[in-house]
């Protein structure tokens, strides 16, 4: 288990009691919410490749939910590590079933705030 603060504990409890109802609630089965999660993804996932062209790459995506912007950024680099953190162990947990196809990603239950990954490395 990792070593958290106060606020964090409490951040964690927060996202590991809405975790099942987490996609329902930001409304993730909506299609214009679809729709701008695609779009979103979208614009990073361009924005790397105008930076990075087609480098191998190493990805972190801090705070990743239920895993739906993680999907997708994994489908457009399969050739790259995607190194998904979270504070929840639940909402990692529907991650993780999202993505089961997916070998290029890596889950993790880690602290935004202090991660343990070198700087630089990503």
């Amino acid at each position: 288990m990792i070593n958290l603060e106060k606020h964090q504990i409490r951040e964690r409890n927060h996202f590991d009691k809405m975790a099942k109802g987490y996609d329902l609630n930001y409304g993730y089965g909506d299609p214009f919410t679809k729709y701008k999660i695609s779009r979103k993804s979208k614009d990073l996932i361009n924005f790397i490749f105008q930076k990075l062209k087609n480098k191998k790459l190493k990805i972190l995506e801090i705070g990743c939910g239920t895993g739906e912007y993680t999907k997708l950024t994994a489908r457009e680099f399969p050739n790259s590590q995607l190194i998904a953190i979270d504070v929840s162990e639940e909402v990692l947990k529907i991650a993780k079933k999202k993505c089961g196809s997916l070998k290029n990603v890596i889950f993790a239950i880690e602290s935004a705030y202090k991660t343990g990954y070198e700087k630089e490395s990503f």
